[in-house]
């Protein structure tokens, strides 16, 4: 039999480490994941990799410095695959890696789905094994990795009914009439009418109650009051089709870096003078992206695209609560006039949360609020750095200027200027003069903006 190809995963990230591990494993792979550079290089020395997914923006030795040592170290080094962050490409960090080995990038956040489909395209192309476990077992198990350790459970006597044929039929005449119109009584628990769920996200976590309704191709709407916000949930088939966040009154959210408005003015699809103009219009109960797509001003992709954007954000901040309430209301006719379809899988929206919560305690370290203030040291060099990274640092060109400040100046989101704040004080690009009042950009980061914008 021929043994599976080895990968090895390089990335700082445990949670990018510990997923992409698991999904190339059940692929059949024989994954094997590092944290660092250094210990990439180690590893090749001893045995080399059949295959190398490294992360370009690395704290210490970055992905790019990794696979020009590797390469002149080891002149016959397998194929490369560069995982970049959105907004980076290969050619902003240096056009000659496809020399160097590196086949091709992908992009973060990536489904599991992609993540093999470039895999396996590159290992066949490069003769490598090919992978034999199947595709969709792979991505059925994948949702349970990054809640909670696999365990084992006994086997429940539902299956033993649903697979005795002649059982199977007579269970439903065997059960209380109240289940289905009211599933609390029959367990003498009383539910308030309209809601099939509620529940405390001390005792259950969030990531597992979405994965149960993507599991059961739920619709209907997920009310979570978390973190100082009520959030929304919209879901279709199982797949989230709209997410949105308010203040306990119902008001839009005073965080005005999640607002729909932001992720249109701030990439510059549109003016904000244009924005605040249809904003003192009569609405008619249309949504926002809706008005500005019948106005012309964007396209339909745009607003998929930027829809994803606060989608994707939004679950961040959900994910970040640890305590609060959720209840769970079934039905089509609750779902928003605004929804995208076919929506966003519930699975590629955990991975990149929990990726980026991952990231937020290592930007911390170099980055540890929203009020602390960093200045360029001595002329800003910009060899080497990417594009969002150059617009950073020519941001911080003009003097010291608090982290919540360059927010607000900037296009990126305040997760992405944090991330290249951190890069640049690794590169020693830039310092820190002053580290605020000490709360950590997890807590504080409540006050980046206060722009009024429209939330849907």
């Amino acid at each position: 039999m021929t043994a599976p190809t080895r990968i090895l995963v390089v990335d700082d990230s445990p949670t990018i480490r510990r997923v992409v591990s698991s999904v190339l494993q059940r692929a059949g792979f024989d994954a094997v994941a590092v944290a660092s550079g250094e210990a990439a290089l180690q590893g090749c020395a001893v045995e080399m990799p059949g295959l190398l997914l490294v992360d370009a923006t690395m704290p210490g030795m970055s992905g790019v410095e990794l696979i020009t040592r590797l390469v002149d170290e080891h002149p016959d080094a397998p194929p490369i695959l560069l995982l970049c962050t959105r907004g980076d490409d290969l050619a902003a960090h240096d056009p000659s890696l496809r020399g160097r080995g590196v086949v091709d990038t992908i992009t973060k956040p990536f489904s599991p789905e992609a993540l093999l489909a470039v895999v396996q395209h590159t290992v066949e192309k490069h003769g490598a094994a090919r992978a034999t476990a199947e595709h969709t077992r792979v991505i059925a198990t994948l949702a349970q990795i990054p809640v909670a350790e696999p365990r084992s459970r006994p086997r429940s006597p539902a299956h033993d009914f649903d697979d005795d044929e002649k059982t199977a039929p007579a269970v439903p005449r065997t059960m209380p009439t109240t289940t289905t119109s009211n599933p609390g009584q029959a367990i003498g628990v009383s539910l308030p009418s309209g809601f099939a769920l509620i529940g405390d996200l001390a005792v259950i976590a969030l990531p597992e109650v979405l994965q149960l309704l993507k599991f059961q191709s739920h619709t209907g709407l997920l009310a979570v009051d978390a973190g100082g916000l009520r959030f929304q949930v919209a879901l279709e088939g199982g797949a989230v089709v709209a997410l949105t966040a308010a203040e306990r009154d119902g008001a839009p959210t005073r965080r005005a870096e999640l607002l729909l408005g932001h992720y249109f003015v701030a990439p510059g699809l549109v003016d904000e003078t244009a924005l605040e103009v249809l904003l003192a219009t009569p609405s008619l109960g249309r949504p926002l992206g809706e008005r500005l797509l019948a106005s012309g001003q964007i396209s339909a992709d745009d607003l998929r695209r930027t829809l994803g954007e606060q989608v994707q954000d939004l679950m961040v901040e959900l994910l970040r609560a640890r305590r609060g309430v959720f209840a769970l209301r079934p039905g089509a006719d609750l779902l928003p006039p605004l929804v995208v379809s076919p929506g966003w899988a519930i699975d590629g929206l955990l991975f990149e949360a929990l990726r980026r919560i991952d990231e937020w305690g290592v930007i911390e370290t170099e980055v540890p609020s929203f009020d602390a203030c960093f200045v360029v040291r001595g002329a800003p060099d910009e060899t080497g750095l990417s594009a969002d990274e150059r617009a950073v640092l020519l941001l911080l060109a003009s003097g010291p200027s608090r982290v919540a400040d360059v927010v607000k100046r900037s296009t990126l989101r305040a997760f992405d200027v944090c991330r290249v704040l951190y890069r640049l004080s690794v590169l020693q690009r830039v310092r820190r003069i002053d580290d605020g009042d000490g709360r950590g950009l997890v807590s504080d980061h409540a006050g980046v903006s206060t722009t009024p914008r429209e939330s849907s």
